[in-house]
Formats: C-alpha cells, sequence, structure tokens
C-alpha cells in the first residue's frame, strides 16, 4: 500500500486524549452551557496543535454537547424546555428496551456491579463529591445498556446521556440533596431481582423521566 492511509497510533491516542479532556470539561461543568470553548486556550494549556482540537470539537458536536455558530465560535450547548423533554424521553425509551433485553440474559454479576455502583453514589453523595457520583450514575445506566448486547442501541445512547448526565444537572437542575440520588436508582435493581420486565423498564423510564420533569421546571421558558 504505497498512499499512507492509516494514523500511527500515537496520533490517535492523542486525538482520544484531547476529546475525552474537553467531554470531561463540559459534563463536570467546568464548561458550562453556553459558554464558548476557546481553540487558542486548549491547545495553549495541552501544548499541542489545534488540528486534533478541531476534530474533538467535531465529534462532540455530532454528539450534541457542542454547537457550531457561524464566525461567532464554538460554544457548549443549553438545551430548552423542549430539547430537554426530547433527549430524556429519546434516553427513557432506549433505556426501557435495554432492560428488557438485558433481563433475558440476567446475570448475578450485573446485579452485584448495579449494587456496587449504588453504594458508590451513596458514598460519593455523603462526600458532596458531584464529579465521583456522575461517573457511578453514567456507569450504572451504561452497565444496563451494555447487558443489552445491542451495539447499535449503545452508541445512540452515548449520544444522548452526555446531554443529560452532568454536574449542572444534579447540582442546579434537580430538588434533590445529592445524598438522596442513590435512592431514587433502587427501584430499578429491585425489580430485576424480582424478575419482573415490566417493573424494571417501568422503573428506568420513571426515573429517568423524573429527572426530566425537574430539569425542565428549572430551566426558563
Amino acid at each position: 500500500m504505497a498512499q499512507q492511509v492509516f494514523a500511527p497510533p500515537i496520533q490517535r491516542a492523542l486525538r482520544s486524549e484531547v476529546y475525552d479532556a474537553i467531554r470531561r470539561a463540559v459534563v463536570t461543568n467546568v464548561l458550562k452551557p453556553g459558554e464558548r470553548v476557546n481553540e487558542a486556550e486548549i491547545a495553549r494549556q495541552m501544548q499541542i496543535s489545534r488540528a486534533p482540537i478541531r476534530e474533538a470539537l467535531r465529534q462532540l458536536e455530532q454528539e450534541g454537547l457542542l454547537v457550531s455558530r457561524p464566525r461567532r465560535g464554538t460554544f457548549v450547548v443549553s438545551l430548552s424546555r423542549t430539547d430537554v423533554e426530547e433527549v430524556y424521553t429519546l434516553r427513557a425509551d432506549l433505556e426501557c428496551r435495554a432492560i428488557r433485553r438485558a433481563m433475558e440474559h440476567l446475570t448475578p454479576a450485573l446485579c452485584r456491579t448495579l449494587e456496587a455502583l449504588i453504594e458508590e453514589m451513596e458514598a460519593a453523595g455523603r462526600a458532596s463529591d458531584v464529579t465521583r457520583l456522575l461517573e457511578a450514575d453514567i456507569a450504572f445506566h451504561r452497565a444496563i445498556v451494555d447487558a443489552a448486547g445491542w451495539h447499535r442501541l449503545r452508541r445512540i445512547w452515548e449520544g444522548l446521556h452526555p446531554q443529560t448526565l452532568t454536574t449542572y444537572t444534579l447540582t442546579t437542575l434537580t430538588d434533590w440533596p445529592l445524598s438522596c440520588h442513590a435512592d431514587r436508582h433502587r427501584p430499578i435493581v429491585q425489580a430485576l431481582l424480582g424478575g419482573d420486565s415490566s417493573a424494571a423498564a417501568r422503573a428506568i423510564q420513571d426515573h429517568i423521566l423524573e429527572v426530566s420533569e425537574q430539569v425542565r421546571r428549572r430551566l426558563p421558558e
């Protein structure tokens, strides 16, 4: 093959590292909704060129975390009430399907993983560690999606959940304290342990849509 088609591994690793860094800044509210993403400042702090930064920004735009505005730059997305209703409803539908699929081949290992993640949420809530709580929350829902075994479902879900699970959501747009967050996941595990797929789907749907209602209530008209 005379023409170079594939980038060297180190370059792929760099692009991935830049993507992870910017995504983490958005999800953990270091970059806030509506804030402009400064390419030059990211390049200066990471001591790299702008090329991998632009690639990461394009990917994050495709995932819905960022939005590009002509002649103005790239900004962290700010969701309207309509956006929130759409994104959370779609995510609830996907996770209902995922949990029904997961129950077809439910393993004790999955239940142990989910229970451990609830305990991690509890510990993070007691410590007021929002980032740790967020990571455990994401891991909880991702474990259910992964257990469904549908790669396309996982890919679509990955494009939705960053817009719904952020520290901004947990600390600003919901009425309950961090210490109560773990308890809101317990009915899901209880339904799984009970072997009731309808109850499990209902529990995960109720959980996600309840957060949606909280967020929508707090957003301006």
